[in-house]
């Protein structure tokens, strides 16, 4: 029997504050924070390969991809051969020859992991997924929707949609012993200060079959080192008003122009999330 992702359901920020400050494994996990609880585990290129259709993939695209369990690989026929990776190097290679000369004067040399946290922060389609170290820094991006969408929003206090902080334990790596899944660690590229910022930490997975990790890791039988963390999302107020006092936001998590342009709009647009209103 398939062993399921462990859900923990919180009814308030200050939960979430006493779950972070009781791990005492905490500083050994990363995060990652999804405004939506429905959206699956999956890079930009896997979503991609997944066909995407809104915010859900179509059932059949996720693990164990469809309710008969029949396995994508007898779906894809229309894939050529080499599909997945061949794609994979001719956009990293096309956005190399587009990036020649944009990176100031006597860039460093990068490797393919950093060109693709690189591109990832710029908006290429890549086949990694960010995490952060920091269970707060994930919280912020948990919240942004919530954020944005909190002014236009009448009675907020009665909704009881939830987001999501993914939790996991990077020592799954050495257990699986798999070619196909791995964590990049210290990730470092000069002139993208947000990687320092943000805390980050990235997973790639490449396998033929399952693209999102909740079915990878389902099928791995490694469920317990992953864990979703449910929060309402009427507690944004209380969220930013706390992550604000960390000094957490978009000035400081992106550490540019566009970061500071974010946060003018944020206090000046929805400033009443500042002030606990």
């Amino acid at each position: 029997m398939t062993e399921d992702i462990e859900i923990i359901d919180l009814d308030s920020w200050e939960q979430f504050r006493k779950l972070v400050l009781n791990d005492h494994v905490v500083h050994g996990s990363i995060y990652r924070g999804h405004s939506n609880p429905e959206w699956v585990l999956a890079s930009p290129f896997e979503r991609e390969i997944m066909k995407l259709k809104g915010n859900k993939p179509y059932p059949d695209r996720i693990y164990p991809y469809g309710a008969d369990g029949v396995n994508i690989k007898h779906r894809k026929e229309f894939w050529v051969p080499d599909f997945y990776q061949r794609t994979r190097s001719e956009c990293l290679g096309i956005f190399k020859r587009l990036a020649c000369g944009l990176r100031g004067t006597n860039p460093a040399n990068l490797t393919e992991e950093q060109w693709w946290v690189l591109g990832r922060h710029y908006g290429l389609i890549v086949p990694i997924l960010d995490w952060t170290w920091s269970p707060y820094v994930a919280a912020f991006f948990a919240f942004q929707k919530a954020m944005k969408d909190y002014g236009n929003i009448t009675c907020y206090d009665s909704r009881i949609d939830r987001v999501a902080i993914w939790k996991m334990n990077p020592s799954v790596e050495k257990v699986l012993k798999t070619n196909d899944f791995k964590i990049l660690k210290n990730i470092s590229i000069p002139e993208l200060t947000r990687v320092y910022t943000q805390q980050s930490i990235y997973t790639s997975l490449h396998n033929d079959e399952i693209f999102e990790l909740e079915g990878y890791f389902k099928h791995h039988n490694v469920c317990q080192y992953l864990k979703k963390i449910m929060i309402p999302e009427n507690e944004v107020n209380k969220a930013v008003k706390d992550l604000s006092l960390m000094n957490i936001g978009y000035r400081t998590l992106f550490a540019d122009l566009s970061g500071a342009a974010k946060e003018a709009n944020t206090r000046t647009w929805k400033g009443n999330i500042y002030m606990g209103v």
